[in-house]
């Protein structure tokens, strides 16, 4: 059985971080009301990190874009009142760019497990 198929569905994607030039390998992001989770398509330091990860929820979570020490923009997630996540890559907001939905989307169907990591 696949890791909340409830949740994972494209309707629900808001956006990824990653180089799109290579679509197989970017981070996909999920929120509908208060739970959110990413899929991780490419971890080349821990394959563990690859994968559905758990849903949360929480009222607070937002994603956002911040500077980093060498000037570049990446993602920040923060939620329960700090930081919890830090990407190496900048979000890219689905914001009515639709034709990338679909392209996303194909992440939910090649990865339906939880990631080794949290098992």
């Amino acid at each position: 059985m696949c890791y909340r198929d409830d949740f994972y569905k494209a309707s629900n994607i808001i956006g990824y971080t990653g180089d799109y030039s290579n679509p197989d390998h970017v981070t996909v992001y999920f929120q509908s009301g208060e739970e959110f989770g990413r899929i991780t398509q490419y971890y080349p330091e821990n394959e563990a990190n690859v994968g559905r990860s758990v849903v949360r929820s929480c009222k607070d979570y937002k994603i956002y874009n911040e500077h980093n020490d060498q000037n570049d923009y990446h993602a920040i997630e923060f939620y329960d009142k700090k930081v919890r996540h830090t990407s190496r890559n900048p979000f890219v907001a689905l914001d009515g760019k639709e034709h990338l939905r679909l392209e996303l989307a194909q992440a939910i169907s090649r990865h339906k497990y939880l990631k080794f990591k949290y098992e």
